[in-house]
């Protein structure tokens, strides 16, 4: 205590802090005395050369640790103890509140990306959140045309047959999967006419979904339930009509009723090539 009191004040020289460091190296310290530590440097500002000193140690202990931890990860780990790493990360993230602004960084890093887990997991399965048709084309998925939007497409298709002519090829070349039924059908019915889809034929700026590659002018349209729901009779008529005014015959076919009845496709072809014919 004596001696305490008696260098109360003097400091140390840098031989002196340097033994007294290296001897402290390893030593346990209690509870206690870190406590008194803790409350004797409390608000005490440390000097620049202090803070150096120790910015230098934990960047040196964080390189450390970065190097360690990666050859960890670079380990090829068990299903045991990925499931356990997993189980633990899970555990420790459960109730944990993120902010919206880690949500939108999340999901733009994510953005454009493939996730291998989510397609091995939902590959060959039914997914009937997604249309098959908003699949299987291009644009907007899940997005209708109003009936001013589809009038003003069919208006520059009519002033405009080359446009016209890129949408047929464009679709032709993304049929959907009642199309793709459609053409087996007629073609199992008849093997011998040359139907095929349309590979950029408009009519009054009107694109048919099938035509026959023999140059006979007969055309069939399918209309799929949900993408033609607001199609009245009185529509259909219309564009029938249209078609005919330019010497074509226009079979149209819904889809339930080629779901219902299969024949029925094969019948209106048969009556509308005698039409043809004559």
């Amino acid at each position: 205590m004596k001696m305490a009191i008696a260098r109360k004040g003097r400091r140390l020289s840098p031989e002196h802090r340097d033994h007294l460091r290296i001897s402290l190296i390893g030593h346990p310290v209690s509870a206690s005395t870190r406590a008194k530590i803790s409350h004797a440097l409390h608000g005490h500002g440390l000097a620049p050369e202090s803070r150096a000193k120790l910015s230098a140690s934990l960047k040196e202990r964080w390189c450390k640790d970065r190097e360690r931890l990666s050859k960890s990860q670079s380990r090829v780990l068990s299903p045991e103890a990925l499931a356990r790493r997993s189980a633990s990360v899970s555990a420790a993230l459960m109730g944990h509140q993120v902010s919206e602004e880690t949500r939108a960084k999340m999901s733009a890093s994510k953005k454009g990306r493939p996730n291998p887990k989510i397609s091995a997991a939902t590959k060959g399965k039914p997914r009937p959140w997604v249309a098959e048709s908003n699949r299987r084309r291009k644009g907007k998925p899940g997005k209708r045309a109003s009936l001013e939007t589809r009038a003003k497409l069919s208006a520059s298709h009519k002033n405009n047959p080359a446009a016209a002519r890129a949408t047929a090829r464009a679709l032709s070349l993304h049929p959907n999967r009642l199309e793709r039924r459609v053409l087996a059908a007629m073609i199992d019915a008849f093997p011998d006419d040359g139907w095929q889809f349309n590979p950029g034929v408009t009519v009054h700026g009107k694109i048919p979904d099938f035509i026959r590659s023999d140059g006979v002018r007969l055309a069939v349209d399918v209309h799929g339930d949900y993408w033609h729901r607001n199609d009245t009779p009185e529509m259909c008529q219309a564009r029938q009509e249209l078609f005919r005014s330019a010497g074509w015959d226009l079979v149209i076919i819904w889809e339930h009723e080629f779901n219902e009845r299969p024949t029925l496709l094969k019948r209106r072809v048969m009556r509308a090539l005698k039409t043809v014919n004559k």
